[in-house]
């Protein structure tokens, strides 16, 4: 087997490999083809020796922020495997080629959104328990009010104010992506007299304070306002979201209300029927540290933090061995370490998904010493991401 970057021409194969891996359609596989001769999106495959495509992967470049840095970073997609090729270790041979070559190529973080955390492990990925989903009835929300204005986006509007509120509420977080205008405008969609998703601006007085975007998603069960992406200021852009969907009590039977994991409603909501709230966590998302040494240096650490830690890499060599942190730098060094770590369990301790405490229930996390600096840098933190690649 070879694995390697695909060329333009190979990259249609990799698209019908992810059509049958995700159970998809091609509705037109000639337009396909020619469109796939014009993305220049990175592609890698798995080859068999007589030049049969066995796996595939694509990686989307983006920013990333990561502890109030904007970071290089990849969304792994569309990773499968044909059925015939499965149990052979062509997944294994890509993610082998692949991960090496995101390091030379300066990304920092790869994310992806798995189809089995048990196999993205195995390539260094930890879990991120991203998101908290509730579900409630609308007049649950009945005691909160918006009397402020809401604004529907239309196809060709400006998303300038959902930019501005979208940055300020995910640049306190790690993960998300950094998105200019052009980006939001493709994040919240086409039309929504195709997609059936709705995105509201909502203002108090002339301010912008929230935006929320639903999916309309009925079926013969019942019909369910489905949150897919937000952002708020504070108390009033909170308030004003949960003010907003609660007029929508003759709409929908149900609503699903996700929010960053790290805000917890059932604790803040002030409803008398609080009780009908059902929770779910969504632990939808993987985050590998591609570099450790630059994730290290720019790891949010108190200023007279001093430690080391020795990292254990099976994919990529500059990741391995001991790395004294001191402020923004990380550098190679000899001798014993404070703190040894997988990269998996790296990558979720870095972004802020277990706290030490937590990270050492895992395999892969043994402390040495020097316990107290390392509680106070391996800390939770908020995380956030809605892409889709």
């Amino acid at each position: 087997m070879q694995a390697r970057r695909l060329e333009p021409g190979e990259r249609f194969e990799a698209r019908r490999n992810a059509m049958i891996a995700f159970h998809g359609r091609m509705s037109d596989p000639e337009e396909e083809r020619r469109d796939s001769l014009l993305d220049d999106t990175e592609t890698w495959g798995t080859f068999r020796e007589d030049g049969a495509l066995m796996a595939s992967l694509t990686d989307y470049p983006y920013l990333t922020w990561f502890d109030g840095h904007r970071v290089k970073s990849g969304g792994v997609s569309e990773a499968a495997t044909f059925p015939e090729f499965r149990g052979m270790g062509a997944m294994r041979k890509l993610f082998e080629a692949f991960l090496p070559a995101a390091y030379e190529n300066g990304e920092l973080l790869s994310i992806l959104c798995p189809s089995s955390h048990a196999l993205y492990r195995k390539f260094g990925y930890g879990t991120v328990c991203l998101q908290s989903v509730y579900t409630m009835k609308p007049a649950v929300l009945k005691d909160y009010r918006f009397d402020g204005t809401a604004e529907l986006l239309e196809p060709g509007n400006s998303v300038a104010a959902h930019t501005a509120l979208y940055e300020r509420f995910a640049r306190r977080c790690n993960l998300p992506a950094v998105r200019n205008e052009e980006a939001q405008r493709k994040h919240l969609g086409a039309s929504y007299y195709q997609t059936r998703r709705f995105c509201y601006l909502l203002r108090e007085g002339e301010e912008a304070v929230a935006y929320v975007q639903f999916a309309d998603d009925r079926s013969p069960s019942g019909s369910i306002l489905a949150v897919w992406d937000l952002a708020f200021d504070g108390r009033r852009g909170f308030e004003a979201i949960l003010g907003f969907l609660a007029r929508f009590d003759l709409d929908y039977d149900t609503i699903e209300l996700w929010l960053p994991s790290e805000i917890e409603l059932l604790t803040l909501i002030r409803s008398s029927r609080s009780f009908e709230i059902a929770k779910r966590t969504r632990d939808n998302l993987m985050v590998r540290v591609i570099n450790a040494r630059q994730i290290l240096g720019l790891l949010k650490k108190p200023a007279d933090a001093f430690f080391t830690v020795r990292v254990e890499d099976p994919f990529i060599p500059e990741n391995c061995g001991v790395f004294r942190v001191c402020g923004d730098t990380a550098v190679p060094c000899g001798g014993e370490a404070d703190l040894e770590v997988s990269v998996e369990a790296l990558s979720q301790m870095a972004a802020g998904a277990v706290s030490l405490a937590e990270a050492e229930l895992c395999p892969g996390v043994t402390v040495f010493r020097n316990r107290e600096t390392l509680e106070r840098v391996f800390v939770r933190k908020p995380i956030f991401n809605t892409e889709n690649f």
